[in-house]
């Protein structure tokens, strides 16, 4: 598992992501749509940063614990989805 200096040496070291119309920038920890910004929650940013650096690969709920929480004691019925 990569300390979180590493991890922020890692997004330095990354171009931006674009999908559709929006753009997650690992340098900035921002989300942004048609270059305005989206307020989203840390947790959410890094479980997308992560499905983004994965893309195509299977992210197991355990890699996304110890990345998104980093060793935050993380109750399974505290994990939720929510659609829009």
């Amino acid at each position: 598992m990569l300390s979180a200096a590493s991890r922020v040496a890692e997004r330095a070291e990354r171009p931006p992501y674009v999908f559709g119309p929006f753009t997650a920038d690992p340098l900035r920890r921002a989300l942004y749509r048609d270059g305005t910004v989206i307020h989203i929650t840390r947790t959410t940013f890094d479980t997308m940063l992560t499905l983004l650096e994965r893309h195509g690969e299977t992210v197991t709920k355990e890699e996304l614990l110890a990345r998104v929480w980093d060793g935050a004691v993380v109750e399974e019925n505290n994990l939720r989805w929510v659609s829009a």
